[in-house]
């Protein structure tokens, strides 16, 4: 092995080298590295020195690896479509094993010719892809030991790189389906209609009340989820198959049949049963020795009108009901579904 190296300021050298994978001081800290951002332009190969090195850092707790995949399979036709298709397969299949670990994220790029290497506090910028190729070539790239260049490097590349970097389809689909269950589990709308059909005439306006309640809560809890899965940090294949399944203007709108005071629902929560008694003693009793009779009679009357309300709420608390469980199954069929991140 040879080596050159050049100081450019405290904290960063060029470094040229020769029959070295990459810089050595570099490469020899993955074993151990608790952290590392890598991008590198050539996919690392099965068996090759950048991915064994990769699989047998396990005391990794953070790894983002950005790599080139061969191209997009939609930007073929016929059998080369099929061929780009198989390339792409075995790309993302070298690294599944990597994919399924926690903490790793692998995204692809089409475009990326830069190969950044950060490794628990020190870094390389440079020609070199850490691979056999580069073993046997003359690389060069500067070294950098510096905390917070290493800081601004990171952010400033992945800034650029996220907009196209596609993630892996396994870590896609192992958010799909998280995001599926809590969906499932978070968001049990029909225990709402349950719980307030199920009250009895005496307390049923408290079951309505409290069934409104719960159905805002979970809304908002849903769009508030919903809304943070349209940013950049998700993977844009869950992303479209979220706005395909549905719009977060759709639960708003069925929201706003229970929080805005018009519909049956509300006149349910805000029936007053001494108004109605009041009233039907107003326009009734003329004589105070009759009071009793007119109040009992107000009660029987409250009580019938209470009820009339209370079928019709029933029968909107159900449609809206089962308008959020709809959208709470095409979301989760989709998020269920492949996910085609290629």
């Amino acid at each position: 092995m040879a080596k050159s190296e050049i100081e450019l300021t405290e904290g960063a050298r060029l470094v040229i080298t020769k029959d070295e994978q990459g810089p050595q001081e570099v490469y020899d800290r993955l074993p151990t590295a608790r952290e590392a951002f890598i991008v590198t332009y050539n996919l690392p190969k099965a068996g090759g020195p950048l991915l064994r090195a990769l699989e047998g850092a396990t005391n990794l707790k953070s790894l983002r690896l950005v790599t080139n995949i061969p191209s997009w399979w939609a930007t073929y036709w016929g059998d080369a479509r099929r061929k780009a298709r198989d390339a792409i397969r075995d790309s993302i299949e070298k690294l599944n094993g990597l994919a399924a670990r926690d903490g790793v994220e692998i995204y692809f790029t089409q475009r990326n010719h830069s190969k950044i290497y950060i490794v628990d506090g020190i870094g390389y910028v440079g020609s070199s892809n850490f691979s056999d190729e580069s073993a046997r070539n003359i690389e060069a790239g500067v070294v950098i030991e510096d905390e917070d260049t290493l800081e601004n490097v990171q952010r400033s590349a992945w800034e650029l790189l996220r907009s196209e970097a596609r993630l892996h389809p396994t870590i896609s689909e192992a958010l799909s389906e998280s995001l599926a269950e809590w969906l499932r589990e978070e968001l049990d709308f029909e225990s709402v209609y349950s719980a307030a059909h199920d009250w009895d005439s005496a307390s049923a306006q408290e079951g309505f009340k409290d069934a409104v309640r719960r159905l805002l809560e979970f809304g908002e809890r849903a769009e508030a989820v919903l809304e943070d899965v349209r940013d950049d940090h998700w993977p844009a294949p869950i992303q479209a198959m979220l706005h395909e399944a549905t719009s977060l203007d759709e639960i708003s709108e069925l929201l706003a049949d229970l929080d805005y005071s018009h519909g049956s629902i509300r006149s349910c929560i805000d029936f007053s049963f001494q108004a109605a008694v009041e009233r039907h003693i107003v326009d009734n009793c003329s004589d105070e020795d009759t009071m009793e009779l007119w109040q009992e009679s107000g009660q029987r009357v409250a009580e019938e009108r209470w009820e009339e309300l209370r079928t019709d709420a029933l029968k909107d608390l159900r449609a809206v009901v089962d308008a959020l469980e709809g959208i709470k199954s095409r979301l989760i069929a989709k998020l269920q579904a492949p996910v085609d991140n290629t």
